[in-house]
């Protein structure tokens, strides 16, 4: 299997994993996230590499999502369980995207981001739709 290949394959891992997260309103954390993935266990990305792969797979996602007219998938990878909310890269990367605008801190954009994802992915209808697309 190429790297491409393999890339693709976490990508569609990772969105899937984090569907199933929204869809019972329920978080990760971006170390959990890795080893859930398989990432941690994967010997041919180099150790000090795995979190910048993580990183530029949920930017990936979060870009696919906001262009596919969804809300921001991504925002329940959290820090850890005790820093319930995602790293600052997260909103940067959110504000290039066009998904947070530069106006709204960041805590407001949480709560209200938050919310709406669980309860996109919540409905049963919308969940079966689109948690293959």
């Amino acid at each position: 299997m190429s790297f491409y290949n393999n890339y693709v394959d976490y990508k569609g891992k990772i969105r899937d994993i984090l569907i199933e997260l929204a869809h019972k309103r329920s978080y990760i954390t971006y170390e959990d996230l890795c080893i859930k993935s398989g990432i941690y266990d994967d010997y041919i990305i180099k150790k000090e590499a795995k979190m910048p792969f993580l990183f530029k797979i949920l930017k990936e996602v979060m870009v696919y999502e906001f262009e596919n007219r969804r809300r921001c998938l991504t925002i329940i990878v959290f820090i850890s369980d005790k820093l319930l909310y995602p790293s600052d890269s997260f909103y940067k990367i959110a504000e290039e995207c066009g998904v947070k605008h530069k106006d709204i801190d960041n805590k407001t954009f949480l709560t209200t981001e938050l919310e709406e994802v669980y309860s996109t992915w919540e409905n049963k209808d919308f969940y079966n739709y689109f948690r293959s697309k």
